[in-house]
């Protein structure tokens, strides 16, 4: 729809203030236009004739019209500020980038910040899998489980790196919090702890996703988190959990966590 130029100022609303100035503005027009509309009527009604009727009639729908187009002006400029109408506002782009090949500076910096988040996770799971496979515990199975899994996160950390290189930036350097753990009381306890470490993975990349939506408008990147990552993490959240829920129902007993070792070793990745 082409709007008409006098609608063009009311396009151009930003703020609140702006509204409230173009509310002024509207209500000076409706009474200027109501003034002309009512002093023509005055002269016409003099006249007495046909072609004064007729005029009149032209001019009181001429006047509607105009005040119907004012009308709509207030509501669009109320309706652009609180953000209903996105489309109109040049501000809603979010600074998008004109070369949109290259990485938005705030979604690299996420990026490069997830490698080192990844890099974590796989010395978490580095540690379960060195303090179950000790002799003096024997759990050569839940080592295998946890081992996968620390393997699994440094290959997540790669692919990020990856990306960073296809998108035209790079990954500067390595900032991994280290593990604050080494031991834990039963394999229960690791799981339940691995239950948590893989939410919160799984929290920063949507946060990394909303950010790409939101502010840099990277649909590339968008469909690799959810293409790469997304699914991949919901299974492993469900396979923790399953874990926990078995070793939960034996009641920490040493002979079912036992049993249940024996069958995770037999287990093919």
């Amino acid at each position: 729809m082409e709007w008409p130029s006098c609608m063009l100022p009311y396009l151009q609303v930003r703020t609140p203030k702006d509204v409230i100035d173009q509310f002024s503005h509207i209500q000076t027009v409706i009474a200027l236009t109501f003034n002309r509309l009512h002093s023509e009527n005055a002269r016409q009604s003099l006249a007495h004739n046909t072609t004064a009727t007729s005029k009149l009639a032209r001019n009181t729908h001429k006047m509607v019209k105009y005040l119907f187009w004012i009308s709509a002006g207030l509501c669009l400029s109320l309706a652009t500020v609180v953000g209903f109408l996105p489309e109109f506002s040049d501000n809603e782009v979010k600074d998008a980038k004109s070369d949109r090949y290259e990485l938005y500076p705030a979604c690299a910096t996420l990026l490069r910040s997830q490698v080192n988040v990844e890099m974590h996770a796989s010395l978490v799971y580095m540690n379960m899998a060195a303090h179950f496979d000790q002799n003096g515990i024997a759990r050569k199975g839940f080592a295998k489980l946890f081992r996968k899994n620390s393997e699994e996160e440094r290959e997540h950390a790669q692919k990020f790196i990856d990306y960073l290189n296809l998108r035209g930036s790079k990954f500067t350097q390595f900032n991994v919090d280290m593990p604050d753990k080494t031991s834990w009381i039963n394999a229960l306890e690791a799981l339940n702890e691995a239950i948590v470490l893989e939410k919160e993975v799984y929290n920063q990349l949507n946060h990394i996703h909303d950010i790409a939506e939101a502010h840099c408008k990277d649909s590339h990147l968008m469909d690799f988190l959810e293409r790469e990552y997304f699914e991949e993490q919901i299974e492993s959240i469900d396979q923790f959990i399953r874990h926990a829920s078995i070793l939960g129902s034996m009641s920490e007993n040493a002979l079912g966590e036992y049993l249940y070792d024996l069958q995770l070793q037999e287990l093919k990745y």
